[in-house]
């Protein structure tokens, strides 16, 4: 199954990116030990450091690469070649057929070398397109997914939909249903863009309720209680009642956070359940006919559907709490 970076969701996108287009002394990760420093025709730093010695699958990602520059590079001298010596053959025609005007050598050079700019600049962009990046953007095979993802900090969400994209990329299926896998990929993309705002919230809601916690709290009340009830100075009663009433504030608001939180974490476990259940449905569409593929598609796109309204509505929730906790 045949699909690219620019298929996918374009933070895991650009994580995998920076891996396999960086430099190649830390090609997909600092950790592998690729070899000796001679290997590329320079050092590799600290290479004793390196933890490991490259699977199968990480050197058949370095071939890739070694074979897409070497493409490059080819291309770059081979272009660069052609349009010199059509620059050179265009001089000397010119210089010949303007040899009656004045300055005709200077004019049949400019020529010539504007030729040759002109094609070195060509040459470059024909090159660009067997670059690493220019066809990772339309096709990254198995072994490079898989490889690189092994390195990349992800979130739960995240990961179960590297998943998807790793049994996709092994995936053998029909002209049709490549082409509708390609288009639904973009519906998973949405519902991890989902589950990332609902991780933003969650995350802003930690700090509100990390200062006070449910049990220390009711605890306090507790206390409180049981003073009031034995102060017999008239001002300390009234301080310790004030005291009891901005608990119980306190009590009410964190109850109200940590429902919003236990909403957001719900909401976040039912979109990595709904990703999950789309590797099925994705793996339904392999072999399947056009029926069974339209209503694999069908099933996505009213999952997602139903995950994003769902997630508007928790966000909206969450929102108004915080709107009033900050009144």
């Amino acid at each position: 199954m045949r699909f690219g970076l620019l298929n996918i969701d374009p933070v895991i996108a650009k994580a995998i990116k920076e891996r396999l287009c960086g430099p190649r002394e830390t090609f997909i990760s600092e950790e592998i030990q690729w070899g000796k420093p001679s290997l590329f025709g320079g050092g590799f730093g600290e290479t004793a450091k390196r933890s490991r010695k490259p699977g199968s699958e990480e050197k058949y990602a370095l071939l890739l690469r070694k074979k897409r520059d070497d493409s490059v590079f080819r291309r770059t001298v081979t272009g660069l070649m052609q349009w010199c010596a059509a620059g050179v053959v265009a001089s000397i025609g010119l210089w010949y057929a303007t040899s009656t005007v004045p300055n005709h050598t200077m004019i049949a050079a400019l020529i010539g070398f504007g030729i040759i700019f002109i094609g070195a600049v060509i040459a470059r962009v024909r090159a660009a397109q067997v670059s690493q990046k220019r066809i990772l953007e339309h096709e990254i095979l198995f072994e490079e997914l898989k490889s690189t993802l092994a390195f990349l900090t992800l979130t739960r969400a995240e990961r179960v939909y590297c998943d998807v994209l790793v049994m996709l990329s092994q995936l053998e299926a029909n002209l049709e249903a490549r082409r509708t896998i390609r288009k639904t990929l973009s519906y998973l993309n949405d519902l991890l863009a989902d589950a990332r705002r609902l991780d933003r919230q969650r995350k802003s809601l930690v700090p509100a309720l990390g200062g006070n916690p449910l049990m220390q709290l009711s605890k306090e009340q507790v206390i409180l209680e049981d003073r009031v009830k034995a102060e017999q100075d008239d001002i300390t009663r009234i301080s310790l009642n004030q005291s009891l009433e901005l608990v119980k504030t306190r009590i009410d608001n964190t109850t109200t956070l940590e429902q919003a939180l236990q909403r957001i974490l719900a909401q976040e476990e039912a979109i990595v359940n709904a990703l999950a259940t789309m590797q099925g449905a994705f793996a339904r569409m392999q072999v399947a006919p056009s029926v069974q593929t339209d209503k694999a598609t069908q099933q996505i796109v009213e999952t997602v559907a139903e995950m994003n309204r769902q997630t508007e509505a928790v966000e909206k929730a969450v929102q108004e709490v915080l709107t009033m906790g900050s009144r």
